[in-house]
């Protein structure tokens, strides 16, 4: 399967290729806007508001990224588009392995993955850390969706832990954006 590993770093080198200009931005408004929510918020608001899902908390997943990064950098973007963009890149890699769970063979896992991997409406997504919340919400949606399926696979033995992974999971989503519902 070393053709399979090939295949796949050479994707995220042509990922990277595409995205990397998101390392180099400033904030946005948008940055601007939900930084301030967060930081307004008392933080243990915040913090309880990512486990009791009923608090009327604003995306608190992305917002609770929004204070940390804040509080240990300041207004220095870069760790904060660093950290964003790393995390494109490991919803690339957990792509991939969704594609895995649904497709028959690695070829053509590897085939989504490629047809889904850069496109030109996607700019806002590469380029702004506003979109931390639709970053957030892949990533606990799909590893959600991946762990779910790898559970099924035995139906007769579903492991606790593995049933309450998934419910943490989906109330991360939920933290993350609406959508995660």
């Amino acid at each position: 399967v070393k053709s399979e590993r090939a295949l796949l770093a050479l994707l995220l080198l042509i990922f990277a290729y595409f995205t990397w200009r998101g390392l180099l931005m400033f904030y946005s408004g948008d940055d601007m806007m939900n930084m301030h929510a967060a930081w307004v918020l008392n933080p243990w608001r915040l913090g309880k508001s990512l486990v009791m899902i009923w608090m009327p908390i604003y995306r608190p997943a992305g917002g609770a990224v929004y204070r940390i990064f804040y509080s240990i950098f300041g207004f220095h973007p870069a760790p904060l588009y660093t950290f964003c963009w790393l995390l494109l890149v490991g919803n690339v890699v957990l792509a991939y392995r969704f594609f895995q769970t649904a497709a028959r063979t690695w070829i053509e896992a590897m085939l989504a993955l490629s047809i889904t991997l850069v496109h030109g409406n996607f700019q806002d997504l590469y380029l702004s850390a506003g979109t931390i919340y639709d970053r957030l919400w892949f990533l606990f949606t799909v590893l959600g969706v991946v762990v779910y399926a790898h559970m099924r696979k035995e139906p007769a033995k579903v492991p606790v832990r593995s049933a309450m992974l998934v419910c943490l999971l989906c109330i991360l989503s939920m933290d993350s954006k609406e959508s995660g519902v």
